[in-house]
């Protein structure tokens, strides 16, 4: 008989338990004292009890010969615990026999049970109290109650797609004991129960709302306000109706074209009209306690074997559509459309099994890739279906179809003409068709001309007439992305890297999927209502805002707008990624390394021109500086530079190697003859180059560090003397006197706006009032000063339009590279191949002539196509251009 104590009453255990914790409290008092904060604590963990199947192996079940261990136990300060801050303050308030507070520090000993914990707490009077840290449920009518906590964490792992192992790292990361597998799996099995229950009913709901939507479709509302065709208590409709379901299957394991061996599936049921899951099936062919005791050779015992499946992974989808099909129909609604892929004889199998007809519509996407690698089987045959030629087939397809929608007989004419069009027949082309608009300048966008040849036309034709054929199953434009969905939820709930389906887990990872797309992230409260858990405040606010985070991102994802960006950006990201490939080669295949030669060439990227650098704001003596030259090319020789600082000018004439220009000559009046300098008829004292470049260094060194001015100096002159600088092998000592240089042209536009010229000599005359000897260097620099002083320019105004020496030497080596690279396509300009601007443009980015070759070599057409229109800062590295493009490939082929 329980025992009573202040009115109520105790079982023999609980009293044997406040028995052995007085004394064992009285004994240690009398050996050492009070009794010491740092208390044992009892885990089923670490502790070996008398009764070994008593609380480790099972810790939710107790017998009636439960004894407290006398062994050293860990502190109960160990580690940390899961508490419900409320229950804890309601049940230390009091105690149980003098009503006195009760005080956390006298805890006596701990006894764990998976996440909650029975603290046992003894009293100034000297009972021990039982004091729980988490609410408790009843699972039985016999033994002790079990936490809410533990039952919850087993839902939570199927909710988050963990497993017991993930579990339990995670909360060892956070210094908390996890639960014994044994007793997740108990809980397991308990909330697996409720689970199932709830998405059985969100299914019927989902069923209910199918044949609603479906018969306001075909029929009026009645009179009550029922639709006809409506669900009944029981689950089945009180009339039948006709309904359109979206049917895909989901394998736990990743297949591939050779093999499919996953041992689980998944078949789901999707309403058309609502999106919710109305059926779903579940095959599995492995049953771990079977595998188990099979490879022993022994006759496994009696348990829920989870194995319902013998047949082939690919013979799972036909299965379970057939059963899907029967159970629906077994609800009182008849499948009259269902909407799936054409990867499977499922149809064949369910219209030989129903007794009324059912209608097929195509998944417009399958059917899109499904011409797509058809296309592509042709590819090795034909060389003129290039990967743009069979994307402008497909685009012409997927519009073929848009446009139609519906409309069986305008779809199946609309994809039998996509090859004639494509081969310059436009005779029995629709309105869409632009050559009937204007036929003299009708050019097909994407192709760079029309196709010819009669066996392609004959290929093409076959491919594209198998759609036709089926136009009444892809007119409707039938789409199972939701199933698609489903899918990816359910593997988030139970991933394809774990095999969950082997001990039953599977089932209710499936379920709480179906339940999540039906319901949203809410189901959880409605689980813990079902299994009598604590409702979950905090759970219930998260859930409520993922799922309105889930609505806005499906209204965002839905625009129109959202979806063409999207589309454009996945383009620009393939397109990226193949020029990538096309400039670094192979780098990663299938035995590569033994069957390839190692083509480790890489093609340079796009060379950009470097931002301009502005020199910092800083006391240097100021130069200016200007020179006169040969001509207005790039190399032309120096024949004069001048310069001037304050009253200190320096004047050189320099022994020309080439010959001055006759555009040059009049302009500067220097003219050569025999290497001798004349100026207006008059021979000139020079120095050769090398010389002349010293004596200008010393000049500036007296003054350095110096920045040089002059107009138009960044274009013309400042280019010219660092080439010949870089000639003479002076770079170190110019960049040590020099630090940069200010352009007045575009400073003199910021000082002096509105003017219709702002050549040098009309500023010097506007501004000082004066007439000079224009292009002789050292009149123009002494003019060019005294129109710098007058002007008042302010530091600010003058170091914006500066730009730094190293700034200067990084575009010579641009332009010595682009130089280099424009010489190796000398022959193409020669033969009229491309124009002398497009090697130009060509030879700017980088590339020679090696490279395109390479390129062609690796790629063809298409890889030339992406190593030249890759596009470097949102703009085409060379050209877009496909005549051009063309044209190149007929060349690099021969």
């Amino acid at each position: 008989m329980p025992t009573r104590r202040r009115g109520r009453f105790i079982t023999a255990v609980e009293k044997q338990r406040r028995e052995w914790s007085s004394n064992r409290m009285t004994e240690l008092n009398k050996t050492h004292g009070p009794p010491p904060i740092s208390c044992a604590s009892v885990s089923t963990d670490s502790v070996l009890f008398e009764n070994r199947n008593a609380d480790l192996a099972t810790p939710d079940e107790t017998t009636d010969n439960f004894v407290l261990p006398t062994c050293t136990i860990p502190s109960w300060r160990q580690g940390r615990r899961i508490v419900e801050l409320d229950r804890l303050a309601d049940q230390l308030r009091s105690c149980i026999d003098c009503g006195q507070p009760l005080q956390l520090h006298r805890i006596q000993t701990e006894v764990r049970r998976g996440l909650g914990s029975m603290l046992y707490v003894q009293c100034v009077c000297g009972v021990s109290n039982t004091i729980t840290t988490s609410k408790t449920h009843k699972t039985a009518k016999r033994g002790m109650p079990t936490f809410d906590v533990n039952t919850k964490a087993a839902l939570g792992m199927f909710h988050t797609g963990m497993g017991h192992r993930q579990f339990t790292q995670l909360l060892s990361t956070l210094e908390i004991r996890g639960l014994h597998h044994t007793s997740m799996k108990t809980r397991e099995i308990e909330i697996s129960q409720h689970i199932h229950t709830v998405a059985q009913e969100s299914c019927n709901d989902a069923l209910r709302a199918e044949a609603s939507a479906s018969c306001n479709r075909k029929t009026s509302i009645v009179a009550d306000g029922n639709v006809d065709g409506s669900l009944n208590d029981t689950g089945t409709l009180n009339e039948r109706s006709q309904g359109e379901f979206k049917y895909d299957m989901g394998w736990q394991k990743r297949g591939s074209r050779r093999a499919y061996d996953s041992k689980p599936g998944v078949g789901t049921m999707i309403g058309n009209n609502t999106g919710q899951v109305c059926a779903y099936g579940v095959r599995v062919s492995d049953c771990r306690m079977c595998q188990v005791y099979g490879n022993k050779g022994e006759v496994p015992p009696d348990h829920t074997c989870r194995k319902n499946w013998n047949g082939s992974a690919k013979a799972m989808e036909p299965d379970v559509g057939g059963t899907l099909v029967k159970e629906i129909e077994g609800k009182g609604v008849d499948v009259g459309v269902i909407i799936m892929d054409d990867d499977t004889t499922t149809m064949a199998r369910l219209r030989k099994d129903l007794s009324h007809s059912i209608v097929k519509w195509s998944d417009i996407n399958h059917t899109a890739k499904h011409l797509t690698n058809s296309l592509y089987s042709l590819q090795k045959k034909h060389r003129v279906l290039t990967t743009p030629t069979i994307q402008y087939l497909k685009k012409c397809f997927n519009y073929a179809l848009a446009q139609n929608k519906g409309d069986v007989e305008n779809c199946r004419s609309a994809i039998l003409q996509i090859v004639p069009h494509a081969f310059g027949e436009h005779a029995s082309c629709g309105t869409w068709c632009g050559y009937n608009q204007n036929p003299e300048t009708y050019k097909h966008r994407s192709l760079t001309r029309d196709f010819s040849g009669e066996i392609l036309h004959r290929d093409l034709d076959a491919v594209f007439l198998v759609f036709a054929n089926n136009a009444e199953k892809i007119a409707p434009g039938g789409s199972t992305k939701d199933v698609e969905s489903f899918n990816n939820m359910a593997a988030a709930k139970a991933p394809k890297r774990c095999h969950f389906s082997a001990s039953g887990s599977l089932n209710s990872r499936v379920d709480c999927a179906v339940v999540q797309k039906n319901i949203g992230h809410t189901y959880i409260n409605k689980v813990n209502k079902a299994a009598g858990l604590s409702p979950g405040i905090v759970y219930k606010e998260n859930a409520v805002r993922k799922d309105t985070e889930r609505k806005r991102q499906l209204a965002y994802t839905n625009n129109r707008e959202v979806k063409k960006r999207k589309i454009e950006n996945k383009l620009k990201k393939r397109n990226s990624n193949c020029a990538k490939e096309v400039r670094e080669g192979i780098t990663y295949k299938s035995s590569v390394a033994t069957t390839h030669h190692a083509d480790i060439v890489e093609i340079p990227s796009a060379v950009s021109i470097s931002a301009v650098e502005n020199v910092a704001d800083c006391l240097y003596q100021k130069v200016f500086c200007d020179i006169e030259t040969t001509s207005l090319q790039q190399d032309a020789d120096i024949i004069q530079i001048s310069a001037i600082c304050g009253t200190d000018s320096f004047d050189q004439y320099i022994t020309p190697t080439k010959s001055v220009s006759p555009g040059a000559a009049a302009v500067t009046g220097l003219t050569s003859q025999g290497g001798v300098l004349f100026y207006h008829g008059t021979p000139v004292p020079t120095l050769p180059l090398q010389g002349a470049m010293q004596q200008f260094l010393a000049w500036l060194d007296d003054r350095a560090p110096v920045i040089l001015i002059g107009h138009n100096f960044r274009a013309f002159d400042f280019p010219r003397i660092i080439r010949v600088v870089d000639r003479v092998k002076m770079n170190v000592a110019f960049k040590e006197r020099v630090v940069g240089a200010v352009d007045t042209l575009p400073l003199f536009k910021e000082v002096f706006p509105g003017r219709d010229t702002y050549k040098q000599e009309a500023l010097v005359h506007a501004v000082l009032k004066e007439n000079y000897e224009a292009h002789n260097a050292l009149a123009d620099v002494s003019c060019l000063q005294k129109l710098y002083t007058m002007s008042d320019i302010s530091d600010t105004v003058f170091f914006n339009h500066s730009f730094t020496t190293s700034w200067g030497f990084s575009m010579l080596a641009y332009q010595q590279n682009t130089e280099k690279n424009v010489d190796s396509m000398q022959d193409l300009v020669n033969r009229k191949v491309i124009s002398k601007a497009m090697a130009q443009k060509i030879a700017a980015s980088g590339l020679q002539l090696c490279h395109l070759r390479l390129a062609f070599s690796r790629g063809g057409l298409d890889g030339l196509t992406h190593l030249l229109s890759e596009k470097v800062n949102g703009k085409v590295r060379v050209t877009s251009t496909k005549r051009v493009i063309s044209n190149l490939a007929k060349e690099l082929e021969k």
